[in-house]
């Protein structure tokens, strides 16, 4: 109740937490993993299949950073 009520601690809280905000973090991790994976000569296929991307039968796998 006493943040509700403070506007002045919600607005600071509001431009320090604006410095830590990264829309795109999460696609450029799975990018770095990726990368670091595709250097470490782990192929795509050595990965688990979670079941979460559909594909056809056959149809190569592909990863991507989205």
């Amino acid at each position: 109740v006493e943040l509700a009520e403070n506007e002045t601690t919600r607005s600071r809280m509001q431009s320090a937490l604006a410095q830590w905000h990264a829309p795109d973090a999460a696609e450029k991790i799975a990018g770095s993993i990726l990368n670091a994976c595709a250097l470490a000569g782990i192929s795509e296929t050595a990965a688990p299949d979670t079941g979460s991307r559909r594909s056809s039968p056959g149809a190569p796998r592909q990863f991507s950073a989205a």
